[in-house]
């Protein structure tokens, strides 16, 4: 018989083998279907905001722009010219629009042009359809629109300049995340822009066969450009795949998925070449070369695989739609599910990697079993001279001794089980942790159970809507326990630095209630101010930002700290008044503040919008009257009684209706929808653990049946010698529980110290909301699993080892 013709007998008979790659290609086809769909949806999301380019330089020259542009990696070179002041929609003054030209603009992803072209007179403009409908105008092209130019004087106020005619060249596909942030761009023409002051802005997409970040840095460094005018697309680079930290990381758990897949393969093979050792001895005997042996193997795991892997392929496909839909059924987030020929490509070649790394161990066993090793095969690891003789041999010290001399195989049996263990808990404790730290998250935005904040959808509307009417009546709705209103008073300051001057808006004042002043008094860390300072309505409390944001800006912002030490206590800061007037910032008269107190942001609710990394002040409201400054509310905190809930947001919603610059946000709706979101992830990533799991499950069933086919003879010399029956189950038994102990320990203790450490590591990657939740009923499923498995597989071989008799042990051919 030809070994092919033999390799394919074989095939035919290892219906566990196939089971088992067909289990390897689900898990990895899932996991990659999965990943990869999220991967696109995640860079289709930042793809809207930033587009595909993957970096950007300011302050560059036309020559420097040509010459960068033309070089032999850039793959695409978008040359922006920004328009200095901004447009306003003569039907809508309260939102400023943006005037860009694009060069590439129809070129780069998500911002393709899906009817007519681009921009090429001086009077015809691309617009989405979210701006057309402030334009109050058609998307179409043809469409005629005007629009109202603002530039900003050397006060810092808006003057018009000139009334714009624009006809529509070309629609860009709509963008819902500036939809969502009301931003608006109209895309102008180059000739446009050129006859209007404007600075130019460089972006870049590289060639794939250039790695970003170091191509980024040699054109810097060649042309000279400054750090701070060098910006690399941080979103879509991690997302792309394009950072080391996630490159390493999706590494770690290919490699983990290779293993665990190749562990199980390889455990199936030896299993089934101790099965057939006289098959391979005879072989041995007729003159089979080791070589031949091994190829017979080889072609039987690849007869194996060409069954296995589409099964596994398939219903790893279905598995992960399920999981897909489950996701987007919990989250309310649609993420499509994406297959690709990729994936199905990755997932083949990876499972035959695993085929091929899970046979060559027991191929090359195979090939060095000698004739006399076909009649009395015993597995090298458990020759005699292994074997130590003791005294009042007892059931438990027959367990030791057989565990001591199975080292290798109890360490794969463990190993595989405890690490799908310690992935499951250590990504346990970081998902619960992250649930359960939901609130806290949430707090650093929403410092009431109900805040209403006017004019938080940009600088230009009327960011005092609150009326002292609209907060007596909210004050009154049924389950409103208390309201604490906070009057804002912005500024601009001026700093010269350097022998320039720099002009900075969005710092502000906000005057509280006296029960607030008092609470922002006792996290005071600088200073030892009283309410009774604050007879002088020039006293404030500064609110110094967190040191993780002072060290942010401390790198990037190079006048920042220079900023920040003008805020001590005692020092007196000059601001200019800022005030709305339909629909524009107008700066009016100076004023002194003097500093009495400092606390930090961390240390305090977020009780009013921070739109400045500057301090922002606090002051008593009574002070704040005295100042003469708007008494009209930015922010009302409302306290909601645990009768109130639903009811009574409704009813406030219904109050803010009519002003639309109003946003309503509920502390308990937003915990819930976040609670919710990362709910579905939990469980997806679960399913995936799930899968793994599996493979452990599946690895520790073939390495127990694969010793107890070894250990046949033994087995029956101890029940031949006199142990009965029940007492060899309960050896088998009492190893099964060493094992289900061993792995328990091994998977709690490492995947709570691991969850712990990934905890730390992300709160000191900037989630201060982060606490460490001990994951009590993830670490009891867990200790279920691995304390119950290996023993109830160990009581499954030994019930069928009793079927068995004394001298079908004994004469087994194994």
């Amino acid at each position: 018989m030809k070994l092919s013709a033999l390799a394919k007998k074989n095939f035919t008979q290892s219906k566990s083998i196939i089971f088992m790659i067909a289990l390897a290609s689900m898990l990895v086809c899932c996991v990659l279907n999965l990943g990869i769909s999220a991967q696109i949806s995640i860079v289709e999301n930042i793809l809207e905001f930033t587009g595909d380019n993957q970096v950007k330089y300011k302050n560059l020259t036309e020559d420097e722009i040509s010459r960068i542009s033309n070089r032999s990696e850039v793959a695409l070179a978008d040359v922006h010219y920004y328009v200095e002041g901004f447009a306003v929609a003569a039907a809508d003054a309260s939102a400023s629009i943006e005037m860009i030209y694009s060069s590439e603009l129809g070129n780069v992803a998500n911002f393709r042009i899906t009817n007519g072209r681009g921009a090429r007179a001086v009077n015809e403009a691309v617009i989405s359809p979210h701006l057309a409908v402030l334009l109050g105008v058609e998307p179409k092209v043809g469409e005629e629109f005007e629009a109202v130019y603002y530039l900003f004087d050397e006060d810092g106020n808006a003057m018009e300049i000139e009334t714009l005619r624009f006809v529509v060249s070309g629609v860009l596909q709509e963008q819902r995340m500036y939809a969502a942030m009301n931003i608006y761009h109209i895309y102008v023409s180059k000739s446009f822009a050129e006859r209007h002051e404007h600075h130019a802005v460089l972006f870049l997409r590289f060639n794939n066969r250039t790695e970003p970040r170091a191509a980024s840095q040699r054109i810097a460094d060649e042309f000279g450009i400054a750090p701070e005018d060098t910006a690399l697309n941080e979103d879509y680079l991690r997302a792309n795949l394009n950072d080391p930290t996630v490159i390493i990381f999706a590494s770690a758990v290919s490699a983990i998925l290779l293993a665990a897949g190749a562990l199980v393969i390889y455990n199936a093979y030896s299993l089934a070449i101790v099965r057939k050792v006289h098959q391979y001895g005879l072989l041995t005997v007729i003159g089979a070369s080791k070589r031949q042996i091994k190829r017979c193997l080889y072609l039987e795991a690849l007869f194996c695989a060409g069954v296995g892997l589409p099964l596994g392929l398939l219903a790893g496909t279905l598995f992960g739609f399920a999981g897909m839909e489950a996701l987007n059924g919990i989250s309310g987030i649609p993420m499509p599910y994406v297959v690709t020929p990729l994936a199905f490509a990755a997932s083949a070649l990876v499972v035959l990697i695993m085929t091929w790394l899970g046979v060559t161990g027991p191929a090359r066993k195979a090939s060095l079993i000698a004739p006399v090793e076909a009649v009395r095969f015993i597995e090298t690891e458990e020759q005699l001279y292994k074997r130590r003789a003791i005294e009042n041999i007892t059931l438990n010290a027959l367990v030791k001794i057989n565990m001591s001399r199975s080292k290798k195989r109890l360490a794969g049996t463990v190993l595989s089980l405890s690490l799908s263990g310690v992935l499951f808990l250590s990504f346990s404790s970081v998902a619960f942790s992250m649930r359960g730290s939901a609130g806290n998250l949430v707090a650093q935005s929403i410092a009431g159970d109900i805040v209403i904040t006017a004019g938080e959808f940009g600088t230009i509307s009327n960011p005092h809507s609150i009326t002292p009417g609209l907060t007596e009546a909210i004050s009154e709705l049924d389950g409103v326990e208390s309201a604490a209103a906070f009057a804002v008073q912005y500024f601009a300051d001026c700093i010269e630095y350097n022998g320039e001057t720099f002009t900075t808006n969005g710092q502000k004042a906000a005057g509280v209630s006296a029960d607030i002043m008092r609470s922002i008094l006792n996290k005071v860390y600088d200073g030892n101010p009283t309410l009774d300072d604050f007879d002088d309505p020039i006293n404030v409390i500064a609110e110094i930002p967190s040191v993780r944001t002072m060290d942010f800006y401390e790198r990037s912002n190079p006048e920042y700290i220079e900023k920040i030490n003008r805020h001590s206590v005692g020092a007196k800061i000059t601001l200019d008044l800022l005030t709305v007037s339909d629909g524009n910032w107008e700066m009016g008269e100076t004023v002194t503040l003097r500093i009495v107190g400092l606390v930090r942001a961390d240390d305090i609710p977020p009780y009013v919008m921070y739109d400045s990394y500057l301090p922002k002040f606090y002051l008593p409201q009574k002070s704040f009257e005295a100042n003469g400054w708007e008494s009209n509310y930015e922010r009302l905190i409302l306290t909601v009684g645990e009768s109130g809930g639903g009811e009574t947001l409704r009813a406030v919603e219904a109050l803010c209706a009519p002003a639309p610059e109003l946003a309503v946000q509920s502390f308990a709706a937003y915990r819930d929808e976040l609670v919710r979101q990362m709910t579905g992830v939990i469980i997806i990533v679960t399913l995936m653990l799930g899968v793994v799991a599996l493979n452990g499950v599946m690895n520790l069933v073939g390495t127990t049946y694969m010793g107890i086919e070894r250990r046949k003879r033994e087995l029956g010399t101890l029940m031949a010698v006199g142990m009965s029956r029940k007492a060899v189950g309960k050896l088998l038994t009492r190893e099964g529980i060493w094992i289900s102990a061993i792995c328990s320990l091994i998977s709690a203790a490492g995947g709570l110290g691991a969850g712990f450490g990934l905890c730390r590591l992300m709160y000191g990657a900037g989630a201060d909301y982060l606490e460490f939740i001990f994951p009590l009923l993830p670490l009891a499923a867990l200790l279920l699993v691995t304390g119950t498995v290996p023993c109830a597989v160990s009581m499954l071989a030994a019930k069928k080892l009793k079927s068995s008799t004394i001298v079908e042990l004994l004469g087994n051919s194994v």
